[in-house]
This record gives structure tokens, C-alpha cells and sequence, in this order.
């Protein structure tokens, strides 16, 4: 039985994370998202920041009369891009939002652009997270990463 604990123990922590600004930031950078859709690596790193503190495993009720959550580091909308409990949404991410859940943000980063894609979609992404739409300040979330 020690033994079992221990494994779930070890196994558990590997699946969650919460990123560091600039870790996220290299990552985004690997993935070519600097300028993608007019979108700087500082505003997508302030808005991760804000919407998840980072972490790549939270999961957020955004709507008490609707079932749509948001999911990941990014916050992405079950209503809208992913399927959450079987939930019949849109799915323009074409993928479960449990996907979004885990350290493993590809995946994550793949629908971000699409969702950075939809200008429509922008506004509600955004929400009231007006600190990430202007440059101003915005330099803070990745001034002390190396490049």
C-alpha cells in the first residue's frame, strides 16, 4: 500500500504545472507566436497570467445559466472551442477540453490560434482583462526573460 502512495505520489505532481512567465514565454516563442495575428508574447503571457495565474490545470465556471467552463492556462471556453462533460458545444478546437489540463501546452497553443483568429471571439477572450490590450506596462510580463 506504501508503495502505491508513493507512485500516485510521483505521478500525480507530473500531470499539473504552473508556469513561470518566462517559461511560457519560450515556449510561445518556439511556437512562433510573437506577432501572430498582431499578438505580441507579452500580451498572450499577461493574459495567461491573469485568466490562469499560470496554471495549466485550472478549471473555471464561467457561466452559472449555461454549462461552459474555462479550461487551462489559456482559459479556453468549453462552450465554444473544446467539449467539456459531454457537453454539446461548438468544438472549433476540435478536441476534449481536458486536453487543456495538463502540462503539455501544444495542444493549448494550437486552438489559441484559432481562437486568435476570430475577432468576434477576441472581445469575450479578453473579457475584462483591459490591462492586456494596450502596450502600455504590458513589457513587465516579459522584461526579465532571457531571450
Amino acid at each position: 500500500m506504501k508503495a502505491l502512495i508513493l507512485l500516485f505520489g510521483l505521478v500525480v505532481p507530473s500531470l499539473l504545472k504552473e508556469y513561470e512567465r518566462c517559461e511560457l514565454a519560450a515556449i510561445l516563442k518556439n511556437a512562433s507566436m510573437e506577432g501572430y495575428e498582431g499578438y505580441s508574447i507579452r500580451t498572450l503571457v499577461c493574459m495567461a497570467s491573469i485568466k490562469s495565474n499560470l496554471d495549466s490545470e485550472l478549471v473555471t465556471k464561467l457561466n452559472d445559466t449555461e454549462d461552459s467552463y474555462g479550461c487551462g492556462i489559456f482559459q479556453i471556453n468549453s462552450w465554444k472551442w473544446c467539449v467539456k462533460n459531454s457537453t454539446a458545444g461548438q468544438n472549433l478546437c476540435n478536441t476534449d477540453c481536458d486536453e487543456f489540463q495538463d502540462d503539455d501546452i501544444t495542444d493549448d497553443i494550437e486552438c489559441l490560434k484559432l481562437i486568435l483568429q476570430d475577432e468576434a471571439e477576441l472581445d469575450n477572450w479578453f473579457g475584462n482583462t483591459t490591462a492586456c490590450k494596450s502596450n502600455y506596462g504590458l513589457s513587465k510580463w516579459t522584461e526579465d526573460c532571457k531571450e
